[in-house]
């Protein structure tokens, strides 16, 4: 087991596709909206398939400073993919 673990903040500047020259100068917002679709690249389809960006960032925004507490982030992504599909 790991001592540390990586953040979802991590997890989203890294998959937003902007530089590290570039994040200083975006709000969280900018950064997940960037981000959401590559983070959550499964299919899941909660209430009503128009309302799944919003609820990916919502859990994203929710999520955004805290540790994903898995090994790598495919096993985080697992869970996810798990998790959205059991809601």
């Amino acid at each position: 087991m790991s001592k540390f673990t990586t953040e979802v903040r991590w997890i989203c500047e890294s998959k937003s596709g902007f530089s590290i020259d570039q994040l200083p100068n975006k709000s969280v917002d900018q950064i997940i909206d960037a981000a959401w679709d590559k983070i959550f690249d499964f299919t899941f389809d909660f209430y009503n398939a128009t309302w799944n960006a919003t609820i990916a960032k919502f859990i994203l925004k929710y999520y955004y400073t805290r540790e994903i507490g898995s090994e790598t982030v495919g096993l985080w992504k697992l869970r996810l993919n798990t998790r959205c599909e059991e809601i």
